[in-house]
């Protein structure tokens, strides 16, 4: 409420934004964050094997820190709340808060204090986005409660098709290249 003057409504959204040339400058600084960390992690990377270290860290962060926050948040909910709609959506919640896959501020921390550790930590990172993105999507879809949830699975698994088709026209592509060339 006391910095109400400084935001405006959006007229689309109806969401609060900053005002006109200081919004536009916020957003200026800030929009490359989303590709600053996926680059260094790509860039962090040497020739990249599959193993175990990296595999390991990955689906600690991923699966057992989602399942270990689920845990402690129904002990803390207790018995006679984690059994309300309410209590139910703050133990899902924890679970998917605990799945979001680790940034790459780590990555930044090793290359700064333990150089030699960078491509392992690169590597973990990445294995993570690969485990969080179906983790996160699987959970929000049933933890959303969707009310038609075969209408929903039927819709990814249509889409999983198209991508697997599309994968597979791809890869004849460029195996066809690689023979032609060869």
């Amino acid at each position: 409420m006391t910095l109400r003057w400084t935001l405006d409504k959006d007229a689309d959204s109806g969401r609060l934004r900053l005002p006109g040339g200081l919004g536009t400058t916020i957003d200026l600084f800030v929009s490359p964050y989303d590709l600053v960390p996926l680059l260094l992690t790509g860039a962090s990377l040497g020739d990249w094997r599959m193993s175990r270290w990296p595999t390991v860290l990955g689906v600690m962060k991923v699966l057992v820190c989602a399942l270990v926050s689920y845990g402690i948040a129904t002990l803390a909910m207790g018995d006679t709340e984690a059994h309300s709609p309410a209590g139910s959506r703050m133990d899902d919640f924890a679970f998917f808060y605990g799945s979001v896959p680790t940034s790459a501020i780590p990555l930044a921390l090793a290359k700064e204090f333990d150089p030699g550790s960078a491509e392992t930590l690169a590597a973990a990172v990445l294995v993570g986005f690969c485990l969080a993105g179906p983790n996160m999507f699987v959970a929000s879809i049933l933890f959303g409660g969707a009310d038609n949830i075969d209408a929903v699975v039927s819709g990814v698994a249509c889409i999983a098709a198209a991508f697997s088709v599309a994968g597979a026209a791809i890869c004849v592509v460029i195996i066809g290249g690689l023979a032609i060339l060869k």
